[in-house]
């Protein structure tokens, strides 16, 4: 890992009565800006080309440039992965200055390349033993993201699947929860969390215009019905 950046990320601690939010599928810094003055403590771009919200690195590195120039705090920006070679996503981890990256694949050789720390394992949830799988993922990883299963699909789905499934996790892992959240179902998705809350609720397609297009209402929308939600 010559080169690599090998330190832990400085997730913020868990909130006390609420999740932190991720807003993933970012391509514009505008979008970007508005959802950390709204309150978002994470922002996701999708570097994997099989993706309709793929950001290459020229593109990335200028956004997130725009997004460190114009934001007042620094940003936590994770990128979003699926089969590409782990020498690849560890580059863009360290000429990006990636908070950490996100990998919706298997995790076979990436320690030779990357720090454990730096990964988030994204594992879809269908039954209790996907479930499993997230629980059993090694201490290593600073976090997890638990995403929705749709067949042949990697990464985002836009599916809501049962959380009861991970609920019993949230009290010892960071889990990032995905799958489907919009302003439309955050409400009784909250309503739905009887003991802790996930560490962070993640969501993209929800506030969309269209792939990798942010609605700036919809965004607010969103954090105006959280805020309320959790308020309660």
């Amino acid at each position: 890992m010559d080169n690599v950046a090998t330190n832990s990320p400085d997730f913020p601690p868990p909130l006390a009565n609420r999740p932190h939010i991720k807003i993933c599928g970012l391509t514009r810094v505008e979008d970007a800006l508005l959802a950390l003055e709204l309150g978002a403590s994470f922002l996701g771009v999708i570097m994997t080309a099989k993706s309709s919200r793929f950001v290459d690195e020229a593109r990335a590195a200028n956004l997130l440039r725009q997004l460190r120039e114009d934001s007042s705090t620094p940003p936590r920006v994770i990128g979003v992965f699926t089969d590409e070679h782990p020498e690849h996503i560890a580059h863009l981890l360290q000429t990006l200055n990636l908070f950490a990256v996100q990998i919706h694949a298997p995790l076979i050789n990436h320690s030779k390349h990357l720090a454990p720390s730096r990964i988030i394992p994204a594992v879809n949830i269908r039954t209790a033993e996907d479930a499993g799988r997230l629980a059993q993922q090694d201490h290593v990883h600073e976090a997890v993201l638990a995403d929705a299963f749709s067949p042949g699909a990697r990464g985002g789905t836009g599916k809501v699947f049962d959380h009861s499934l991970v609920q019993g996790l949230y009290s010892r892992r960071r889990v990032f929860l995905a799958g489907g959240i919009s302003p439309d179902n955050i409400d009784d998705i909250l309503a739905s969390h009887p003991g802790a809350y996930p560490y962070a609720i993640d969501l993209s397609s929800g506030v969309e215009e269209s792939p990798g297009i942010k609605s700036h209402d919809k965004l607010r929308n969103f954090f105006q019905k959280f805020n309320a939600a959790v308020a309660r």
